[in-house]
């Protein structure tokens, strides 16, 4: 903790320090500065405006007296500051000072001037500003070169300041040309793929998915090609093959542990403050460290300050609100809530989603004894609240502040009456992520721009359990505590190249306690991992061949074990013509942090995943390879893609794969290999698309147990995934159709329905099937969803829409496992099935 409160403090001091450069050097026109002088001391100037307009200055410190303001203005302007009387001061023109250098800004196109360019002096950093007429002149002869910027234009540098007539120079007009491979429509409007991020999704623009009311955050990204989830939840997300622990989740560039509400049938992430999204697969940047499989970057920072002020929303689960505010040029707000209404009103919604999250659980367990007639009370809420505060703090820093915290609570009261008496028992649950992120935003010049982070976050997830049937107590707790400094530079060669540098550090601490009264247990185990990171990617373009390149290397070290680990990640694009596109992409990963499964029924048999932290021995680090080719072909609205990858991942645990047959009490590791295709073909029209997308997956493990390799099929093996889509997209009215079909995932049976004696523990056991060996059956379901957006004056907005999951109501089996029924001593066979079919309705009103 003290190396905690020392990096703690080490970052907020070269914040604090930045802010206070900032305001030393933050640059402002002359003519203002002199209204303040004017107005404070009351005096009044005299000038003309050609010699005084456009210049800028650091304004004096409004302590000092009338005269070392004078004296002050003097030396950075070279002007000439006259006192006639107490009351007048005139400005003139040093004549003694003679113009350096001096030009004319013109736009290339139109050959107008270019009003209100900024050109910065180096090394001295001065800024002056172009007249109407496009005209500047520079006095200072220090100056060796200058930068000149402009809001519709591309920056200019210009190194050749020799003495010539007034030239002319001509700014290009900023492009705003995307290439079609980067604004390709991808599914639904909102999504896109960019050639070394990914696929890009943003909320404020996007269209509808199937079954989706919303652009529910992680819920939206389980349509992209090879992200499938196995059982409808976001628990078992996998992207490739890995688990969803192997997933990096980011909000503003802090980790995420808690990613869903509902216990994985909702995004944890209020989508309403969210700006961008970015789902990357493999090739991810340097910058993300810590997982073995894909990446999911949630970014709140916008682009533009143009948005709505205010929205309210509703369905049949939660409510809503949030609130932007512009106080200034300088300074935004940006807040969001969401809770649920679960507690309040029992909706046919919710009803639904309480029977599939609880099904095989404590919550549920005890009503399927029919001999003793037992009551269940459950009390169950989420909230999520997010805000965001941005202060531009001069012209080249602005600082962000933001908060985040995600809450699951259940209380359970269980019930019955037996032999005349009462017997009442409480149980609970709560899961909470907390966080805190400052991020200082810094433009050195046209050239070298930073971004600098510090973040803590904390995750909880602790229960409560009270036997119904005996005297037993369980409680239970699993935390997370994650402090992270993020030093990223960003340095532009020139037009084609640029150079990402910078370092990272993480400390992450662990807690796991369980206590038990009968009999007694008392566990509490902490361990904490500090580690090191220094990272560079060179990105580089070559116009003439349409090839873009991109090359980073991470090299962690991890402090606890004195190990260096070196990760490279690269990423090819290359475009022949309009029409085809090909990319290569490959990563080298590792990874510290997972979550296990030490008993089903932990934690209420609910989220029964811990986090914990590897400890390089029977918890090794997780390393991965992946390497992945495709290519793309558009035409006249079309999109037809495919992708070819392999990936292996070592150091896994049997743990971690939560298996319920033959393994399940056993530990040990090995590692799995997985290789497959994704394909997708879209049409576009100018309101519909049409898409279907098909991955194949051939995923499998190998076990070291008994000094044996012991390879079979992995759980989150799905070999074929089929979904497809239809959707109408106008600018008020939104519809989609669509389904997905994919094959069971795999399972273990018994070899008979008899038990098997085991004569050294006295116990009967279920003797089983080679593992994975069978599969349940195939998975199908169609859903839809629709809107329509009633315009009001003054860009108010009333949206109306519904969504209906499982359409046909089909009955799919997403988990099946076996176990011991020792009143009767048989195998009992318990199988968890899909939502059934699920109506929502929701309703939003923006101002």
């Amino acid at each position: 903790m003290m190396r905690l409160k020392y990096f703690s403090c080490l970052f907020l001091c070269f914040v604090s320090f930045m802010s206070l450069r900032a305001q030393t050097g933050d640059f402002v026109l002359l003519v203002q500065v002199l209204k303040q002088i004017e107005k404070q001391h009351n005096v009044e100037f005299s000038y003309v405006e050609n010699e005084v307009n456009g210049l800028k200055v650091i304004p004096p410190n409004n302590k000092l007296p009338l005269n070392e303001k004078l004296t002050n203005l003097a030396q950075q302007t070279q002007l000439t500051f006259n006192r006639i009387n107490n009351k007048y001061i005139s400005i003139s023109d040093n004549k003694k000072i003679k113009i350096y250098f001096k030009g004319y800004l013109k736009d290339v196109e139109t050959k107008q001037p270019v009003e209100n360019a900024t050109i910065t002096l180096h090394p001295s950093e001065q800024v002056i500003i172009s007249n109407s007429s496009g005209y500047f002149q520079i006095s200072d002869h220090a100056t060796t070169s200058i930068t000149i910027t402009h809001v519709n234009h591309d920056p200019l540098i210009i190194e050749d300041l020799s003495p010539q007539n007034t030239p002319i120079f001509y700014l290009k007009t900023k492009t705003t040309q995307l290439e079609e491979v980067d604004t390709q429509i991808i599914l639904t409007r909102g999504v896109t793929k960019k050639w070394d991020s990914g696929f890009e999704i943003k909320p404020k623009q996007f269209g509808l998915l199937p079954g989706l009311t919303e652009a529910d955050v992680f819920e939206s990204i389980k349509q992209i090609p090879g992200v499938i989830s196995s059982d409808e939840t976001l628990s078992n997300l996998t992207i490739r093959g890995g688990n969803q622990d192997q997933i990096l989740f980011q909000w503003n560039g802090m980790r995420l542990y808690q990613v869903s509400h509902f216990f994985g049938l909702l995004s944890a992430i209020n989508p309403n403050l969210a700006h961008k999204i970015n789902i990357v697969k493999n090739g991810s940047s340097p910058y993300y460290g810590g997982s073995v499989s894909g990446v999911v970057d949630i970014s709140t920072l916008p682009d533009n300050k143009k948005e709505e002020k205010v929205s309210f929303g509703v369905n049949m689960i939660n409510v809503d609100a949030t609130f932007r505010h512009q106080f200034n040029e300088k300074t935004r707000l940006a807040l969001s809530a969401r809770r649920s209404i679960t507690d309040v009103l029992n909706t046919p919604t919710y009803q639904n989603y309480y029977n599939r999250v609880f099904q095989n659980t404590v919550v549920t367990d005890l009503l399927l004894n029919g001999n003793i007639a037992y009551t269940n009370d459950l009390k169950f809420y989420f909230m999520d609240v997010s805000g965001q505060l941005a202060q531009r703090i001069s012209p080249k820093v602005e600082l962000f502040v933001d908060f985040l915290l995600l809450t699951n609570q259940l209380n359970l009261t269980q019930s019955r009456t037996e032999n005349a008496i009462f017997i009442k028992k409480s149980s609970s649950l709560d899961q909470e992520t907390t966080g805190g992120i400052v991020t200082s935003r810094i433009q050195w010049n046209p050239k070298l721009k930073s971004d600098y982070r510090l973040f803590f976050s904390q995750y909880e997830l602790y229960s409560n359990y009270e036997s119904l049937n005996t005297t037993q107590t369980h409680y239970q707790r699993n935390e997370i505590q994650h402090l992270g400094i993020d030093l990223k530079n960003k340095y532009t060669l020139n037009s084609n190249t640029s150079l990402d540098f910078g370092y990272q550090f993480d400390e992450i601490g662990n807690q796991n306690i369980n206590r038990i009264n009968s009999p007694a247990v008392n566990s509490d185990v902490k361990y904490v991992l500090r580690n090191h990171a220094l990272i560079g990617d060179l990105k580089w373009e070559l116009p003439e061949k349409n090839i873009k390149t991109s090359f980073g290397i991470r090299q962690n070290y991890f402090e606890r074990w004195g190990v260096f680990i070196t990760e490279p990640r690269f990423n090819i694009a290359w475009q022949p013509n309009a029409r085809w596109q090909f990319e290569f992409n490959g990563e080298m990963k590792n990874q510290t942090v997972s979550k296990i499964v030490d008993r089903q029924q932990d934690f209420l048999g609910i989220e029964k995943r811990r986090w914990i932290l590897s400890n390089n021995s029977d918890i090794p680090i997780l390393k991965n390879r992946q390497l992945s080719a495709g290519g793309s072909y558009r035409f006249k609205g079309w999109l037809i893609s495919n992708e070819f990858f392999i990936k292996k991942v070592i150091g896994i645990t049997a743990r971690s794969q939560g298996f319920q047959n033959q393994y399940e009490n056993l530990n040990f590791t090995g590692d799995y290999f997985i290789w497959g295709s994704e394909f997708l073909i879209q049409r576009q029209w100018k309101n519909i698309i049409v898409w279907a997308t098909y991955s194949y997956n051939n995923n499998n493990y190998t076990f070291r147990i008994n000094n044996n390799n012991v390879q079979f099929p992995s759980n989150n093996e799905i070999m074929h995934h089929w979904a497809t889509g239809i959707v109408y997209d106008t600018q008020k009215m939104k519809l989609t159709l669509g389904g997905k079909w994919f094959t069971g995932r795999p399972t273990t049976l018994p070899q008979s329905q008899n038990l098997q004696y085991d004569p050294n523990t006295g116990a009967s056991n279920i003797n089983f099937n080679a593992p994975n060996s069978s599969h349940l059956p195939n998975f199908i379901q169609i859903n839809a969803s629709g809107s329509y957006v009633f315009p009001f004056k003054e860009k108010q907005s009333l949206t109306l829409g519904a969504s209906i999951l499982n359409i046909l109501n089909t009955k799919n089996k997403v988990n099946q496992f076996y176990r011991v029924n020792t009143n009767v001593q048989s195998i009992e066979e318990i199988n968890t099935y899909s939502l059934e079919r699920t109506i929502n309705v929701f309703v939003r009103y923006t101002l």
